[in-house]
């Protein structure tokens, strides 16, 4: 059903079974780290460049067909997605310039 309003936010359309995997991923990471800690790790230039390989290396994992991350038995398509939702909370909260030519390294703008 579409909405008459096209500012509302449509989280009805993400897939429950997802979120809970990734949720999964996350509460893993709480485990293991701390909770929102990542917040932290990604405010850094090399943290942001971490998570950025993080996601490279399960996307291969998938690439290559393993659909399992042997480490924390969850998907890698979840890492992949929270990897992507820590890079994205980055982008749109931190300063982040990501147009640099070296693509390995992610700078901070000066305000």
């Amino acid at each position: 059903m579409q909405s008459s309003d096209n500012k509302k936010i449509r989280l009805e359309l993400l897939p429950p079974n997802v979120l809970e995997e990734v949720g999964r991923v996350f509460a893993a990471g709480a485990e293991k780290y701390s909770e929102y800690g990542w917040k932290g790790v990604v405010s850094t230039p090399q943290g942001y460049a971490n998570y950025m390989g993080s996601c490279y290396r399960h996307l291969v994992r998938m690439h290559i067909g393993e659909a399992i991350d042997f480490d924390s038995n969850h998907l890698h398509a979840a890492h992949v997605v929270a990897n992507g939702m820590i890079l994205c909370w980055a982008t749109m909260n931190m300063d982040v310039d990501t147009s640099c030519s070296d693509k390995s390294v992610h700078y901070w703008r000066i305000p």
